[in-house]
């Protein structure tokens, strides 16, 4: 869980530094910081959704053989 942990973390930095424009763009169209922050987390979600959907199965399958 630890290993995920961090590879989650970095994962959402490196996408916080390359957006950063992306969300100055939001911020300039009258988007809130609450907003913003909210875009984030959706992001960070949906990738741990999409990773445990492919990690279970692939975990379940590995451990069987």
């Amino acid at each position: 869980f630890t290993v995920a942990g961090v590879n989650l973390f970095s994962s959402l930095l490196m996408s916080i530094r390359e957006r950063q424009r992306d969300f100055a763009v939001l911020k300039t169209i009258g988007f809130t910081p609450g907003q913003v922050a909210a875009s984030v987390l959706y992001g960070s979600a949906v990738l741990a959704v999409i990773a445990v959907g492919v990690g279970l199965p692939l975990g379940l399958i590995a451990t069987r053989s």
